[in-house]
């Protein structure tokens, strides 16, 4: 409206918290910080057993950050979507989810994610540049893309010399820090819940550019990620989970001849390829476990993915119940 005051769009951040204490903390101590006036922070609590969900909640709670249980451990989608619900039902034209361990390093980061959103109404979806913490000067991620064979990160590990400080689109933004605008939600449905934890945001980015929504990365929109504090990634039970997810996703986002033919490329690679890819990489590629335990568990995760239509924590205790929590750990 010509001469009128600019009112800017309401934004819920969903921030989902499982026994993490100091690493919650550091995140919502780092939305206060924020600069944006229009956000209300919604802390989502998968179940906590030590009591941290409540003691973060009469911390923050004078901020207007709203304390949300969940009851139990539900993983990434079905924790977050409560959340997304509510700021939804709020009336937020915007849902930033946003990883318990990601630091915003930067006061008006938020500001510059809803005006890169603002560019164009077909952007549905945006990601910024994800760095390390505490390590700085390294990238996390800047968006990821998906091909026939599998989806990648973009920037992972690359010392960050602004080789991409230009706004791109993408083929998926990490839920790490996925700020999502209301019309998407409506269009394609929230997070799927097929995913204990991985999977979800590649999926959720295909359903919505197939929707046609534009996903954007943007430079400025700018924090710090510490990967890998919610669980332990050379862990058994995460690397199954971790291809189950991959599994999951293929078989539900591609064609079911496109799909038989990735699966059986898929096996080829865990019986033959995967065994000198670890072994070119011995120093860094999920370092911790035997390379011929971790091909068992990637074997176990492609035979037992035939009968696995949606993976929970009940999926992952039952493994961990079958091959022990450790197996193949040094």
């Amino acid at each position: 409206m010509s001469g009128g005051k600019y009112r800017p769009p309401a934004v819920g951040i969903v921030v989902l918290h499982w026994n993490a204490y100091d690493v919650t903390r550091r995140c919502l101590e780092s939305l206060r910080m924020r600069s944006y006036p229009a956000a209300r922070v919604y802390l989502m609590d998968n179940g906590s057993t030590d009591g941290s969900a409540r003691q973060l909640a009469s911390e923050f709670e004078s901020d207007g950050f709203l304390l949300i249980e969940n009851g139990d451990n539900l993983g990434f989608s079905a924790g977050n979507n409560p959340g997304i619900r509510r700021a939804l039902a709020d009336g937020c034209e915007f849902v930033l989810l946003l990883n318990n361990d990601v630091v915003c390093i930067e006061a008006n980061f938020l500001d510059h994610g809803v005006a890169s959103a603002q560019e164009d109404p077909a952007i549905g979806v945006v990601g910024g540049k994800l760095v390390r913490w505490p390590e700085t000067t390294k990238l996390w991620s800047v968006g990821g893309e998906v091909g026939w064979m599998n989806e990648r990160f973009l920037g992972l590990d690359e010392t960050d010399h602004g080789q991409y400080d230009a706004p791109a689109d993408r083929s998926f933004i990490s839920g790490a820090m996925m700020l999502v605008r209301r019309a998407v939600f409506e269009r394609i449905g929230l997070l799927s819940e097929a995913y204990f934890f991985g999977g979800e945001d590649r999926e959720f980015g295909v359903r919505a550019r197939r929707a046609g929504f534009r996903l954007r990365y943007e430079p400025q929109f700018l924090a710090a990620h510490e990967a890998g504090s919610s669980h332990e990634a050379v862990r058994p039970e995460w690397v199954y989970n971790d291809s189950l997810s991959r599994i999951l996703f293929r078989r539900r986002n591609q064609l079911p001849w496109s799909h038989a033919l990735w699966r059986a490329a898929y096996f080829l690679y865990i019986e033959w390829l995967f065994p000198l890819r670890h072994f070119a990489r011995r120093k860094a590629y999920l370092a911790g476990i035997d390379p011929e335990e971790l091909r068992l568990v990637l074997r176990d995760a492609w035979r037992d993915s035939r009968d696995i239509e949606r993976t929970t924590a009940t999926t992952l205790a039952e493994y961990r119940k079958r091959h022990g929590a450790t197996r193949g750990a040094r």
